[in-house]
């Protein structure tokens, strides 16, 4: 599972303080404040993440911004426990499938979002942005998926494991649609793309690249890969 908008709605809050405290962070680099906003959008889009833009071509302390941007944000004000979201996660079989989080984010705001969701004890683990390595991956790179494999079959990410891995036996959730794309094209059994806006046409896709659309993580349910290979017979 993807965090950021997608074990939370996008139109809780969450994200409209992350942009500006993005965007205030841009500022403090005295720039235009016209300049600030369309250097986030093409970081964005160029780099997968706009730290990454920043820490390159500005050489801003990724640790810095953390501290400025996604640990700021007051989240403890906005987000709350969501019971059919945790009864989702609930019925899974564990002898089935493990439930891991991937985020573009740093550990410290994955893990303050599953605590306050009251999440922590069903997520086996995190994949995240190493802030500490300056040449960081992020989704949708292949290499941060085949590390995301990896790691969610205990293994360490060895050149040997990582040449190993078999994407066809995990599924993705996500509300980016580039990620869906990078984890469908890398052999994902599943990608499902999380997307609320259910009067809005699907996004179209390459030749040969399938995903699932849900407009709610219930949806999952329904799903003939979640029903035959993740849900407990119980349920």
């Amino acid at each position: 599972f993807d965090i950021d908008n997608t074990l939370y709605s996008k139109h809780c809050g969450v994200n409209e303080e992350m942009n500006k405290k993005i965007h205030d962070f841009f500022c403090t680099l005295d720039l235009p404040m016209d300049e600030a906003d369309e250097l986030h959008s093409r970081y964005y889009k160029e780099y997968g993440l706009a730290l990454r833009g920043l820490i390159r071509l500005h050489s801003v302390d990724p640790m810095d911004y953390d501290q400025k941007c996604d640990q700021a944000i007051p989240l403890e004000e906005i987000l709350t426990p969501d019971p059919v979201l945790r009864q989702l996660l609930l019925d899974v079989d564990r002898s089935k499938a493990r439930v891991w989080c991937l985020t573009n984010a740093y550990k410290v705001h994955a893990l303050r979002v599953l605590n306050i969701m009251n999440l922590s004890d069903l997520i086996e683990g995190v994949v995240s942005c190493d802030y500490t390595n300056p040449d960081f991956h992020c989704k949708p790179e292949k290499e941060f998926f085949q590390e995301a494999i990896v790691r969610s079959l205990g293994q360490d990410p060895t050149i040997e494991n990582l040449e190993s891995i078999d994407p066809s036996t995990h599924l993705i959730v996500d509300d980016a649609f580039i990620n869906i794309l990078g984890a469908s094209g890398l052999g994902f059994a599943s990608a499902v793309l999380f997307d609320e806006d259910s009067n809005v046409a699907p996004p179209l896709s390459p030749e040969g690249i399938k995903f699932e659309r849900i407009t709610k993580l219930e949806d999952l349910r329904y799903l003939p890969i979640w029903k035959d290979c993740i849900l407990s017979t119980k349920n």
